[in-house]
């Protein structure tokens, strides 16, 4: 996080997403504002009725669902983990995963939390290997999170 002189955070995420850190820095001090990627904190964006605009990609979700909806999914991914017909096929495959990510934003000024919740399968190697794979994650990963698929046949 980069935090500003007033004590607000102005930048969220990874160092390097930022091209010029000393250059923040150098603004940030002198009273100036930092822009880009990380830098749009939902509470300070408003659409019509004052209301805080939702970040491309978050959506408002209950906490409990969601904690419910991960524990299932993460159960279900172990159970394919141990499944002895996914794990020889996952050997045949320079890259075979699946994996849940969960980014949240709770938002004080309006008591709501944010959620990116996505689900990402990776799978490289031959098509009828990847086809396998896929139906099987698709038989039994189940979500609300958002699918993000890459594959690569070989």
């Amino acid at each position: 996080m980069i935090i500003d002189k007033t004590g607000k955070i102005v930048f969220k995420g990874h160092p390097a997403n930022r091209p010029n850190l000393e250059e923040d820095f150098d603004t940030l001090r002198s009273g100036g504002t930092i822009s880009g990627e990380g830098c749009a904190a939902a509470e300070a964006s408003t659409e019509e009725g004052g209301e805080a605009a939702i970040p491309e990609g978050y959506e408002e979700m209950d906490g409990k669902e969601l904690a419910e909806d991960i524990a299932a999914a993460s159960a279900a991914i172990e159970e394919l983990c141990k499944d002895t017909e996914v794990i020889e096929i996952a050997k045949q495959c320079p890259r075979a995963f699946c994996v849940l990510v969960c980014d949240q934003q709770y938002i004080p000024k309006t008591g709501k939390t944010l959620v990116k919740y996505e689900n990402y399968r990776v799978l490289v190697g031959s098509q009828e290997n990847i086809d396998k794979l896929k139906a099987k994650i698709e038989e039994k990963v189940k979500g609300k999170f958002k699918v993000i698929l890459r594959e690569q046949a070989m």
